[in-house]
């Protein structure tokens, strides 16, 4: 049983060496549900390598030690990690192009390939990269139609506020 004081939320503190208060900013554990593996520390760049090598989510995963759903979780929580992600992705799929490549023009393969699956893969990226690219510009061609709606109102307003102006100063030189 263990004498450290119980903070608000049921976790024991830390008791300080001199102090009697207890320091309940400390960082508690993380507590794991029973039966799930702890997700290995630097898993990111075992996995973007991976991912280099096998263009598929999948292996590079199972070598990072994680599931699937973690890698996207992290794509879709981490910007920088989802530029690695899609750099990874395009050196992989580039090194398949030149491996196809290879293959296609060496005689005498020493292995077999599954070339239309290939060319089929390498085609599905080239357009999933496609539909990414006007994705990002319809996004930048909204944000500029955005800024030039709000440019056009602020110079509105400027423009009621000059106009007010000099409707008082006309004013102003009747009465005089």
């Amino acid at each position: 049983m263990s004498t450290a004081p119980i903070a608000p939320d049921g976790a024991q503190c830390a008791l300080p060496a001199l102090t009697t208060q207890p320091d309940c900013t400390a960082r508690q554990p993380r507590r794991r549900l029973p039966g799930t593996a702890q997700v290995k520390r630097n898993w990111r760049g075992r996995f973007i390598a991976a991912l280099i090598e096998t263009s598929n989510v999948t292996r590079a995963a199972e070598v990072a030690g994680i599931t699937t759903s973690q890698a996207y979780h992290a794509r879709a929580r981490y910007p920088n990690f989802r530029r690695l992600w899609q750099a990874a992705q395009t050196e992989g799929y580039r090194n398949l192009e030149m491996e196809v490549l290879g293959y296609l023009r060496d005689p005498n393969p020493g292995y077999k390939m599954d070339v239309s699956n290939a060319i089929r893969v390498l085609t599905l990226h080239k357009q999933s990269q496609a539909e990414q690219v006007a994705q990002d510009e319809a996004a930048d061609e909204a944000d500029v139609l955005e800024s030039i709606t709000a440019m056009i109102e602020d110079m509105r307003k400027r423009n009621a506020a000059n106009t007010a102006l000099l409707e008082e100063q006309d004013q102003g030189d009747e009465g005089d």
